[in-house]
């Protein structure tokens, strides 16, 4: 994909999102190197959610946040998904801007390479559970959420 503003491939807003079986391969943004995701305000509107599965993420770029997946607010899910060799100034792979975005068993049975950088602090949800594979941590936010 071409280098945008927000979410290389797909930029979502106020709206519920699925991507199931999608493959995305060195996409470029300044935010959500894939997909940039942002929920209209659950005040606004039922909770909006973001439903990542059986998705492959190759080397995705994010000049500050979300290598493959920048994510402000609403209901994250990730599952049976692959990511690998994510690069941002901030999360890596997965950004999420509040702790409320996810739960630990909204995140199953994924497979996260390449994700990190040396030093990154140890996340809570980079634990070995639900089938995820941490080579790396994935996935970054806001340091209340640790």
């Amino acid at each position: 994909s071409t280098m945008c503003d927000f979410g290389g491939a797909i930029h979502s807003a106020n709206v519920s999102l699925t991507l199931q079986s999608s493959v995305f391969t060195s996409s470029l943004a300044v935010d959500g190197g894939a997909v940039n995701f942002i929920a209209a305000p659950p005040t606004a509107v039922p909770t909006q959610k973001l439903l990542v599965d059986r998705t492959t993420f190759t080397a995705p770029t994010a000049v500050t946040t979300g290598g493959a997946i920048q994510v402000k607010g609403g209901v994250l899910t990730i599952r049976d998904s692959t990511f690998t060799n994510g690069e941002a100034l901030i999360g890596e792979c997965v950004w999420v801007d509040i702790c409320q975005t996810y739960t630990e068993t909204e995140i199953v049975g994924n497979t996260w390479t390449g994700c990190a950088k040396r030093g990154s602090p140890p996340i809570s949800w980079c634990r070995e559970h639900d089938g995820n594979d941490w080579a790396t941590c994935g996935m970054e936010g806001p340091v209340e959420c640790y």
